[in-house]
C-alpha cells in the first residue's frame, strides 16, 4: 500500500480536466432541468397529456424506462435527465476506469511508479481510491442542486428525492467504475478491456430493457442501469437497493483488487493467443489509420443505427404530443422556429443522431496522443514519414468516419419516421428526419479539427475539446429550456438548421480546415510525447 494517496493525488492532478469536462456539464443538465420543466409546465394538471403521451410511447420507454404516475416535476426530472445522467456516468467511469489501470501500464506510467518504490497494490488502491472519490462528489453536489431547488417546488421535489437520486448517481459511477476495473485485470491490454466494458454496458442497458417490456423484472438487479429504477427517486425513495449495490461494488473492487494480485504485469488473466498473419501493405498514414480504427467504426455504426431507429420510431407518439400540448409545442417552438409539428420534432431529435458522430470524431482524433505514449508514432517516424502525417492522417479518417456515421443515422431515422407515421405528412415535412441531421457535418467536421489542432498545439490539454462537445449537446437541447439567449446558443458546432446554414456551415468548415492544418504544422515543431 506504500505510495496509495501519492498516486491518487498524482491521478486526480493528471485527469483534472478530463473529470472537470465530464462533471461540470453533468451538474449544469441537472441544474437548469427542473428551473426549465416548471416554467413549461407550471401545474401537474399542464403536464397530464405531456405525461400520457409519454407513457404510452413505446419508443420512450425503451430509452427513459417507465415514466412514474402522476409525474411530478422530480419524477420527470429524474425520468428523461436521469437517464442522460445515468447514461453518461457509466461512460465516464468505462473511460477513467481504464485509463487509470490499464493504460497507464500499457504506457509504462505504472511501471515507472512501481520503480520509485510504491507497493504492489498501490496502484489498483489509488484508482479505486479517486474513482470512488470523483463518484461521490459528483453526486452528492447533484443532490445538493435539487435540495436547493426544491425550496421553489415543494410539492414536486423533495430532499429525500434529492438525496436518493444524488447516491443513485454515485452508485451507478462507482459500480461501474469497480466492474470496468474488473474487465481490466482479466483482460491483456487497455484496448481490449475498453471493447469488453462496452459489451458489458450495453448488455446491462438492454438488460434494463427487457426488464420494462418483459416479466423478467428481475433483471434489474442484474445492472447498474436498474438501480435507478429500484429505488425510485421521488417516489418511493427506497434505501435498501442503494445499500445492497454499495456491497456489490465493494465485492466487485474486492475481486478486481485480488485478480490484480494474481496476474502478470502487463498481461491478464486471460492471455492473447498470437496467430501468425499475412504482411500489411499499408503505404500512407491514412491508410495506417484507417486500418487500426476501421473496427472501431463498425463498432460504432451499431449504435448509430439503433439510435436513429429509436427517434424515428418515437415520431409518431411525440408528434401527436406537440399536436395535442400547447406548452410542449411552445417549447419546441422557441427552439426550432417553426410551428409545423413534425419539422419540430426532427428538428429537435437531430441532436440525438448527430451527437455519436461528433463523438466519433472528436474520440479518434484524440487517439494519436495515445499512440504517442504507445510509441506508435515513434515507429512511424523512423519509417521516414513526415512528422505531421501520423495527425493528418487520424484526422482525415476521424473526419470522413464521422460524417460516414451521421449520413447512415441520416438514412435510417426517415425511413423508421415513414413507417410510423404513414407517408410524408405535413406537406413532406418528414424530409426533416433525413435534412436536419445531414446539415450537421460541418459541425462533426469542424469538431473534428479542433481537436486535431489540440493535439498538435497543446497534447496535454487535447481533453479540454470535450468542452466544444459538451456545451454544443447542452445548447442544443437545453439552451431554449435554460433560457439561454439565441446569440450564445448558436456558439456551437451544432444547431445550425436552414434557412440560416449557409454561412455557418462556411465558417465552420472553413475554421475546421485551418484549425486542423495549424495543428498539422504544430507537430513539425513540438516534441513527440512531451508536447
Amino acid at each position: 500500500m506504500t505510495g496509495t494517496l501519492a498516486l491518487a493525488r498524482l491521478l486526480l492532478r493528471r485527469n483534472r480536466i478530463r473529470i472537470a469536462a465530464w462533471t461540470v456539464p453533468l451538474v449544469l443538465l441537472v441544474a437548469v432541468t427542473v428551473p426549465g420543466y416548471a416554467s413549461t409546465y407550471p401545474s401537474l394538471s399542464e403536464r397530464g397529456p405531456l405525461v400520457r403521451q409519454l407513457r404510452d410511447t413505446v419508443a420512450t420507454k425503451v430509452l427513459y424506462g417507465q415514466l412514474p404516475l402522476p409525474g411530478t416535476l422530480g419524477q420527470l426530472a429524474q425520468w428523461e435527465t436521469g437517464t442522460y445522467v445515468v447514461l453518461s456516468v457509466s461512460v465516464m467511469a468505462v473511460v477513467l476506469a481504464v485509463s487509470f489501470t490499464r493504460r497507464d501500464e500499457d504506457c509504462g506510467l505504472t511501471e515507472l511508479a512501481n520503480a520509485a518504490g510504491v507497493g504492489r497494490w498501490a496502484q489498483t488502491c489509488a484508482s479505486a481510491l479517486v474513482l470512488t472519490g470523483v463518484f461521490v462528489a459528483l453526486g452528492a453536489i447533484t443532490s445538493g442542486v435539487l435540495a436547493i431547488e426544491s425550496v421553489g417546488h415543494p410539492g414536486d421535489l423533495t430532499l429525500p428525492g434529492a438525496a436518493c437520486f444524488g447516491a443513485v448517481v454515485a452508485l451507478v459511477g462507482i459500480g461501474t467504475a469497480a466492474q470496468t476495473m474488473l474487465v481490466a485485470e482479466i483482460l491483456w491490454d487497455a484496448h481490449s478491456a475498453l471493447r469488453i466494458a462496452w459489451v458489458v454496458v450495453g448488455t446491462g442497458f438492454a438488460a434494463r430493457v427487457l426488464a420494462d417490456f418483459t416479466s423478467l423484472t428481475w433483471l434489474r438487479t442484474l445492472t447498474w442501469f436498474g438501480v435507478r429504477d429500484l429505488v425510485r427517486p421521488y417516489s418511493d425513495d427506497r434505501v435498501l437497493p442503494l445499500v445492497a449495490g454499495a456491497v456489490v461494488a465493494s465485492v466487485l473492487g474486492a475481486l478486481a483488487a485480488l485478480a490484480h494480485a494474481r496476474r502478470e504485469f502487463g498481461a491478464g488473466l486471460v492471455h492473447l493467443s498470437v496467430r501468425p498473419g499475412r504482411p500489411l501493405r499499408i503505404r500512407s498514414a491514412f491508410g495506417l489509420a484507417w486500418r487500426l480504427d476501421r473496427g472501431r467504426l463498425m463498432i460504432w455504426a451499431a449504435p448509430a443505427v439503433a439510435i436513429s431507429a429509436l427517434f424515428g420510431g418515437m415520431s409518431h407518439g411525440l408528434v401527436g404530443l406537440l399536436r395535442d400540448d400547447a406548452g410542449t409545442a411552445d417549447l419546441l417552438h422557441r427552439m426550432t422556429a417553426s410551428s409545423d409539428p413534425v419539422r419540430q420534432y426532427f428538428s429537435f431529435s437531430y441532436v440525438f443522431v448527430a451527437i455519436l458522430p461528433l463523438v466519433y470524431g472528436v474520440a479518434t482524433v484524440l487517439r494519436v496522443r495515445a499512440d504517442e505514449r504507445a510509441g506508435l508514432v515513434d515507429v512511424q517516424l523512423a519509417t521516414g514519414v513526415s512528422r505531421w502525417r501520423p495527425l493528418a492522417g487520424r484526422t482525415v479518417e476521424a473526419a470522413a468516419g464521422a460524417v460516414a456515421l451521421l449520413v447512415l443515422g441520416a438514412a435510417v431515422q426517415p425511413l423508421t419516421a415513414r413507417a410510423v407515421l404513414g407517408g410524408a405528412p405535413s406537406g413532406g415535412s418528414v424530409q426533416w428526419a433525413f435534412w436536419a441531421p445531414l446539415c450537421q457535418v460541418p459541425g462533426v467536421v469542424a469538431a473534428a479539427g479542433l481537436a486535431g489542432l489540440a493535439v498538435g498545439v497543446a497534447p496535454r490539454l487535447a481533453g479540454a475539446v470535450w468542452i466544444v462537445v459538451a456545451w454544443s449537446g447542452f445548447a442544443v437541447l437545453l439552451g431554449a429550456l435554460a433560457r439561454v439567449p439565441d446569440g450564445i446558443r448558436r456558439i456551437a458546432v451544432l444547431g445550425h438548421l436552414p434557412p440560416a446554414t449557409t454561412g455557418a456551415a462556411v465558417v465552420l468548415i472553413a475554421g475546421g480546415i485551418g484549425a486542423a492544418l495549424c495543428g498539422w504544422a504544430a507537430m513539425t515543431v513540438r516534441d513527440v510525447i512531451a508536447g
